[in-house]
């Protein structure tokens, strides 16, 4: 009898094991401040998605979070690159750079609902 409910034990014991292991790994993206920065994570970003390495959370301060919020919105790294190297070259403004972002998640959505 005693070996029944050690068996029973250990067949639960590396259920619960196995559970824990099969679980998929998060990735959390934590982008920092700073134009520059900002830029070189589009990078990290980039490298990330080469890997297959998918990103579950993005957050960001200053920059970081301007170029956070249009991967979460499901721009590709490159399209960001292309806004913000474009973008800052032309004006170095931010107020400039924040109503372009707004005009193209605008007429992104135009483009998808219609």
């Amino acid at each position: 009898m005693s070996n029944k409910v050690a068996n029973k034990s250990l067949i639960i014991t590396l259920l619960l094991v196995s559970s824990f292991v099969l679980q998929a790994q998060k990735v959390g993206l934590v982008l920092s401040g700073g134009a520059a920065k900002g830029i070189a994570h589009i990078g990290v970003m980039k490298a990330l998605e080469e890997n297959d390495i998918p990103i579950d959370y993005v957050v960001g301060t200053s920059m970081g979070a301007v170029v956070g919020s249009l991967y979460a919105a499901g721009f590709s790294p490159e399209e960001i690159e292309a806004i913000v190297t474009n973008l800052t070259s032309k004006t170095g403004s931010m107020e400039y750079l924040q109503n372009a972002i707004n005009t193209t998640i605008l007429n992104r959505k135009t483009m998808l609902h219609g």
